[in-house]
Formats: structure tokens, C-alpha cells, sequence
């Protein structure tokens, strides 16, 4: 009869030691012929023994361990046969694999499902002894707070009203722990109002409702359900004499219901505020957020004037609302009014580059003599960056561009310790077996509690693995902005140059896309289903294919020659829509062509190209096009090629 694998688990363990990892690992990068048959046999025994464990042939998988001694993958064996026989608790096998394996992602995890059986269990003293406190699961929180109540420690119960009182819905696992908890007296009024208001403001009127039910006022209660009320129904506090009785809960209704209609019916909310000013004692914090707020909206529906009356004399905290004043003096082009905004602006975001360029944009509209030498001065001191506003700076003063480029020179002793850290050498065979999500998983989990060196090198290695998200995301982490070889990699050169002969768009233009779309991940995908390295949607590539007359089909979206082709020929049709204006491009893409063209109808007079781009209404794409023009100019550095932030094209047409 053949042994099962509970009573062979001994022998597991006694073969998987790992002293000689390291070793391997750095034979294995030299890539002698020797170590890389072995790492492929390793690889090939891996996957065959991950089979046999999922089909539970437990001597198929005992006969390939000792070859897989110093495989980097070889803990995630023992994890895949230790998680299936947790319900008959092998305490000594997991506190084996708890102490290897401490702070990896395996060992969290590990850990995770053990407290999750311990519990089921009600192997409450257990489960105290196991637990650790950087855990951030709620469920396992609960547990952690029913162990101890279990084990006599009274002050849990002191602990809980955090964990009830947020404003989303708790696992059923706390349930039990909240019924002690409420038995107890321990849940008060002021705390139910607290957790239903956080749920309204969650958009959770179901568990507002089921938390309205707790109250022991009646008075309360009933406000509750108007509170519910106003949430269902945000246009009842309009209706002002509702809500005019004073007291703290009516204030919050009204601030509430207030905000909701602010943004569809900013001069009818100004009225009611108004009256509700008159009759309740709002603070002077909520005072100043309410009016900014109707000064915002009143900016945002055209009302100016009544935007700049509610402002006058006072001071204003919103950083947003400053810039929206910003803007729409921008739109008309009134540098009194910009100016005079700039100055109300928190300090922090006066220093900014932006605000910086567009001080100087304005002295010198005002007064070109008089303000010349602060005006070259800030340019001056902008045309040392390596960003939008620092190559627009060193355009107008005629200079040529700063391109700081210092590659990161970590130690070899440093480089070697990161290459041969467990997680790292793990995601490698990941990326080997090509399990992309594994890999990310084991690299995240390393590498988040690398120092600023540690995080350097890991860039670079990513780097040369080819896995250049990473090290772009390693030197962001790091805060090393400098490195403008793993920053900005020629990474799928083969491809680019090929789409550039083809499409005659310049290769700097497809490499920029590339890097902001992606930061060249082949397999990204983004919440709305844009796929691969220049992020396409599945209609947009599938016109695109029909119109350059290539076959398609969506999964070729993850080949990177294709998505790269299709991509560039999408570049292609909107440089011919938008007259060979890159900037108009660049935004089509991103925001949609329609948009572009409905922007530039909307404006009832043309605007310099600056302006126009900071102008545009959404965010995300204002950014983005700042972006593709930078990576343009610094891609063209990468490739021996001096690129323009603005083409003369670009820059003499009004839009």
C-alpha cells in the first residue's frame, strides 16, 4: 500500500534545504552550458511535480525533489503540499516553513491560510500565539480580537469599535465578535451616527439603513432617516424649513445635501446656504469649505462673477479652486486676473514648475521691459529641469535643453546580493516560466522594503533582464529620476524602427507612447480593456487593421510587433486629422479624436499652444500630452537625435 503523503512529509522537509542556492545562482547568470541544462531540466521537474501534486500522486513528487533542491522555486512544492493537509495541523512542518521562509510573500501567505484554519478550528490560544500584527486582513483581525476576548483579555472589547465603524460592510467572520461587543452596552449612539454617516458617504444607504436600526434615541433615529432621506433624494434641502431646527445632526444633513446639489444647481444652492447661514452656527472651517466649494461650481457653470464675489476679501484655502480661477483667466487670456490668482495660491504649489512658468508668462504679458530681469530669471532657473516646463523655459530663452543622464553604478557586491535575494531569484524562473503575475507578485513583495540602493540595483537588474516596467517603477521608488537609460529604455527597438518605416512617424513619437502608455509591459491592460504596449482598445485595432489591411484578432494585441504596428498607424491617421500637430495627436489619443475636435470648436478664439495645453479639461490627458512631447525630446537624446519640445509647426499654429 503506498504511504501517504502525510506520512512522507518528514522526508519533504529533510530534502529541501537551501544553503546552496546563492552558489547556484550565481553559477546559473554565467550562463555556462552545464548550469543551463541543469536549470532547464529543473524547470521541466518543477512543473511535472506541480502536476502530480495537484493530482495528489505523492510518489511522482517525492522522486523529483532531491533534483529540486536549489530550484528558486522549489518552496512554492512545499507550500502547494503543506496547504493541502493544513485542516490536520502539522504545527511543526509550518513553523518549519514560518521560520525558512520568514517575510516572503509564500511565508505571508502561508501564514494567512494557517490563521484561517486555526480559527475554524476555535483554536483560539493557537491562534493568539501565531499571530502577527502587520497583518492588514480584517478577517484575521476579527480573529485576532475573538482569540483574545476567548483568552480572558477583557480589553479587546475596547478594540472593536474601530473595526465596526467604517462605511463599508464587515466579512461575517466579525459578526460574532460585534454581538459581544453590542451585548456588552459597548455600541453608543454617537458612534452608530459616526458609521452611518461613513456609509452614506460610501454610497451605502443599504448598510445605512441596517445601521439606523441601532439607535437607542429616537430623536436620532429620526434624523437618520432624514439623513437617508436627503441621500436618496438630494434636492428635499431645498426645502429649507426642514431642516431649521438647530442641532449638530441637522448641520451635517444640510452641509451634505448641500454639496450633492452644489455641482448641478450651484446659484440655487448658494440661495439655500444662504438661509441655512442665517439660522444655523456653522463653524468658520465649514463656512470656508461651503463657500469654496459654490465658488468652485459657480467657476465651473460660467457664473464668475458670483465666484468672485463669494472670494472677495477672503482668503482661500482650496488649491483647486485657485486653479480653476487660473485657468479661466488662462481662456481669456487676461493676465491682470492671472497674475492676481497666482498669488493666492499655497505656497507649496507656487513654487511648483507650472505655476513658476506661468508667473513669468505673465509679468512678461505685462509689463515686457519692466519685468525682464525676473522674468529671465525664472525661465533661468526652469530651463535647468528635465520636464515640460523646464524644455518650454529653455525654448523661449533659446538654450539648449538640460538632459541630466547619471546611470546608477551600484556595487558588485550590493548587485550580487539583490540577484541572489530568494524573491528576486524567484521571479526570475517566473519570468522564465513566463507566469508574469507570479513574478510581479514575488518582486513586489521583495522589493518594497528595499532601501533607496537596494531599490537602485533592482532597477538596473530589471533592467538587464529585459523587464523594463520594473526598473522604471524601481527608480521611481527609489526617487532617482537621473538613470535615463533604464528610464527610458529602447526597449522593443526591432519593432519600433520597423512601424516607423512603415508609418513614417518618427521612432522618438512611438517610444514616447510606448513608455507612457505601458512603460513598455507587453501583457498591461487597462480597467477599461485598452491592451499591450501602446494600450489599445479592441475596436480602435480592429478599424486600424482593416484600414492598413493587415488580419487581426484581439489576442494579437499582446504580440508586441502587432500592438506597436496597429498603434502607430492609429498615430499615423491622427497626425493626418489634426494637420501634423503632434500636441492635438497626442491628446486624440488619449482622450479621443472627437474630443480634440469638439475643444477646439468649443474655444470661441484661438490660443497660443501653452495655453491651449493647459486648458485642457481633463487632468489625466493635459498630463499625458505634457508627457509625449518630454519623452519625445528625451528619446531623441536616448537615440543621438536632437528632438524638439514644439515642432515650428506646432508652434506657430493657434488653436
Amino acid at each position: 500500500m503506498t504511504p501517504s503523503i502525510l506520512k512522507r512529509a518528514p522526508l519533504l522537509f529533510s530534502l529541501l534545504i537551501f544553503p546552496a542556492l546563492a552558489d547556484f545562482n550565481s553559477v546559473a547568470l554565467s550562463a555556462g552550458d552545464d548550469v543551463n541544462g541543469k536549470l532547464d531540466q529543473q524547470r521541466s521537474d518543477f512543473k511535472t511535480a506541480e502536476r502530480a501534486l495537484k493530482k495528489h500522486q505523492t510518489d511522482a513528487y517525492l522522486q523529483l525533489l532531491p533534483s529540486l533542491t536549489d530550484y528558486p522555486l522549489a518552496p512554492y512544492l512545499i507550500y502547494q503540499e503543506l496547504s493541502q493537509r493544513l485542516r490536520s495541523l502539522p504545527y511543526k512542518d509550518v513553523d518549519k516553513f514560518l521560520r525558512l521562509h520568514a517575510d516572503s510573500y509564500l511565508g505571508d501567505r502561508l501564514l494567512k491560510n494557517w490563521l484561517s484554519t486555526l480559527a475554524r478550528k476555535k483554536l483560539w490560544q493557537q491562534y493568539q500565539t501565531y499571530y502577527q500584527h502587520h497583518i492588514k486582513d480584517i478577517t484575521l483581525q476579527c480573529y485576532q480580537l475573538r482569540a483574545r476576548l476567548y483568552n480572558g483579555d477583557t480589553k479587546a472589547l475596547e478594540d472593536i469599535a474601530p473595526v465596526w465603524n467604517v462605511g463599508t460592510s464587515r466579512p461575517k467572520a466579525c459578526d460574532p465578535l460585534f454581538k459581544q461587543w453590542m451585548d456588552a452596552g459597548l455600541l453608543t449612539d454617537d458612534i452608530a451616527w459616526d458609521r452611518h454617516a461613513k456609509a452614506l458617504a460610501a454610497r451605502k444607504p443599504s448598510l445605512a439603513g441596517y445601521i439606523g436600526k441601532n439607535f437607542n434615541s429616537k430623536e436620532l433615529a429620526a434624523a437618520a432617516k432624514k439623513y437617508r432621506a436627503v441621500y436618496s433624494r438630494p434636492s428635499l434641502i431645498f426645502y429649507t424649513d426642514r431642516y431649521s431646527q438647530k442641532s449638530p445632526e441637522n448641520k451635517e444633513i444640510i452641509l451634505f445635501g448641500l454639496k450633492h446639489v452644489a455641482k448641478r444647481q450651484p446659484v440655487k444652492t448658494l440661495s439655500a446656504w444662504t438661509q441655512y447661514n442665517a439660522q444655523q452656527e456653522f463653524s468658520e472651517s465649514e463656512q470656508i469649505d461651503m463657500q469654496e466649494l459654490l465658488a468652485v461650481m459657480m467657476v465651473r457653470s460660467g457664473n464668475m462673477q458670483q465666484a468672485e464675489d463669494l472670494l472677495e476679501g477672503k482668503a482661500i484655502s482650496s488649491e483647486q479652486l485657485v486653479e480653476r480661477l487660473i485657468r479661466v483667466s488662462l481662456r481669456e487670456r487676461d493676465w491682470d486676473k492671472i497674475y492676481f490668482w497666482l498669488n493666492k495660491l499655497p505656497q507649496e504649489a507656487e513654487q511648483s514648475e507650472r505655476w513658476r512658468y506661468w508667473r513669468a508668462r505673465s509679468l512678461h504679458e505685462l509689463d515686457p521691459k519692466g519685468n525682464a530681469k525676473e522674468v529671465k530669471g525664472i525661465y533661468s532657473d526652469l530651463a535647468l529641469r528635465r520636464d515640460f516646463y523646464g524644455f518650454l523655459s529653455a525654448d523661449i530663452l533659446g538654450q539648449k535643453y538640460e538632459l541630466v543622464d547619471r546611470p546608477v553604478t551600484p556595487p558588485a557586491e550590493l548587485m550580487s546580493l539583490v540577484i541572489q535575494s530568494p524573491g528576486i531569484l524567484r521571479a526570475r524562473e517566473f519570468l522564465a516560466l513566463n507566469r508574469i503575475n507570479s513574478a510581479r507578485r514575488e518582486w513586489r513583495h521583495t522589493t518594497r522594503d528595499f532601501s533607496v540602493d537596494e531599490k537602485k540595483a533592482a532597477g538596473l537588474v530589471a533592467q538587464q533582464w529585459g523587464w523594463h516596467r520594473k526598473g522604471i517603477e524601481a527608480m521611481a521608488s527609489a526617487r532617482y529620476w537621473d538613470d535615463l537609460q533604464v528610464r527610458f529604455p529602447l526597449a522593443f527597438n526591432t519593432q519600433v524602427q520597423a512601424v516607423a518605416e512603415f508609418t513614417k512617424i518618427e521612432p522618438q513619437l512611438l517610444f514616447a507612447v510606448a513608455r507612457q502608455e505601458s512603460a513598455f509591459s507587453p501583457d498591461a491592460r487597462s480597467r477599461v480593456g485598452a491592451t499591450g504596449l501602446m494600450q489599445l482598445m479592441p475596436g480602435t485595432a480592429k478599424d486600424t487593421a482593416r484600414k492598413i489591411g493587415i488580419t487581426y484578432k484581439k489576442s494579437d494585441l499582446l504580440r508586441p510587433d502587432i500592438n506597436v504596428k496597429l498603434g502607430g498607424s492609429y498615430l499615423k491617421q491622427m497626425m493626418g486629422r489634426f494637420e501634423d500637430n503632434r500636441i492635438l495627436t497626442a491628446a486624440a489619443y488619449n482622450a479621443g479624436p472627437h474630443r480634440v475636435s469638439k475643444w477646439l470648436s468649443d474655444d470661441d478664439q484661438l490660443l497660443p499652444y501653452d495655453v491651449w495645453i493647459e486648458l485642457i479639461p481633463f487632468k489625466e490627458t493635459r498630463r499625458y500630452v505634457q508627457n509625449i512631447l518630454t519623452y519625445s525630446v528625451i528619446y531623441g537624446y536616448r537615440m543621438g537625435a536632437e528632438v524638439p519640445l514644439i515642432r515650428q509647426n506646432e508652434a506657430r499654429q493657434m488653436l
